[in-house]
């Protein structure tokens, strides 16, 4: 494993599998907040583009998007793999996966609250940060509420990515969002994760094999197992469905 640390004193660790640079790095936000990301890069010569990944409510980006099943672990590039991330980089895209605050490896908000709008921010100072490396203008992709975060993303700051996918989006005209925010003003439950919770998302038969859904259960107890706790759901009112095209 390597570690280097950036001119700007982002962390950057990681190693060569599968002949495929991996690894993680951290990066400070507007407010000091650490942000931890998650990055597959392909062989250089095979590169074609670059995608920034937004996980959902309650599952981070490691059981999300780069979900290992099995040992070895099974190729992500085959009909049988389960890690989204692997998939791209064996297609010549960089892949890089987003944990939110209270989620996976980045701690939560002093507050212990996590917020939709604090969220924007943050995807935002990943993207500014990525560009200061070259990584300029990714793709978008965001899962199930992420997805919501990432349509504001391309609503408010479009100017910073190529382009959006809204996989699985929660959005929904008539969803009358929690209003008011408690961050600052009440702390949070302690809520821990359950087995069940995980297990609930497989519950269609053949959607996924055993293996890999145990899998997903034991990867989520681990980097969530305590439920984060969201605030200020209301900010999604702001989502407004309609198309939108990034500047050329």
């Amino acid at each position: 494993m390597k570690e280097r640390v950036h001119s700007d004193n982002v962390v950057e660790s990681n190693v060569v599998y599968r002949g495929n640079v991996q690894g993680f790095f951290d990066v400070d936000c507007r407010d000091g907040h650490k942000i931890r990301v998650w990055y597959k890069e392909p062989d250089p010569v095979k590169k074609i583009g670059n995608v920034v990944l937004l996980h959902g409510r309650t599952w981070s980006s490691q059981p999300v998007w780069d979900l290992q099943v099995g040992n070895p672990p099974r190729d992500g590039a085959s009909m049988h793999g389960a890690s989204a991330m692997d998939l791209l980089v064996s297609e010549g895209i960089g892949a890089y996966a987003i944990d939110l605050r209270g989620m996976g490896s980045t701690r939560r908000d002093p507050s212990g609250w996590t917020t939709p709008e604090q969220s924007v921010d943050d995807v935002t100072d990943v993207l500014n940060y990525l560009k200061s490396q070259n990584v300029r203008r990714p793709m978008l992709i965001g899962w199930s509420q992420g997805a919501l975060i990432a349509q504001l993303i391309a609503q408010f700051r479009s100017e910073i990515i190529s382009s959006v996918v809204l996989y699985g989006s929660i959005y929904n005209p008539d969803t009358e969002f929690e209003q008011g925010n408690k961050k600052g003003k009440e702390a949070p439950p302690v809520v821990m994760n359950t087995w069940e919770g995980a297990m609930e998302d497989w519950t269609l038969p053949g959607a996924i094999d055993e293996e890999a859904a145990s899998a997903f259960g034991a990867t989520a107890m681990r980097t969530d197992a305590r439920k984060v706790s969201w605030t200020g759901l209301d900010f999604f009112h702001k989502v407004a469905p309609r198309p939108r095209a990034p500047p050329s």
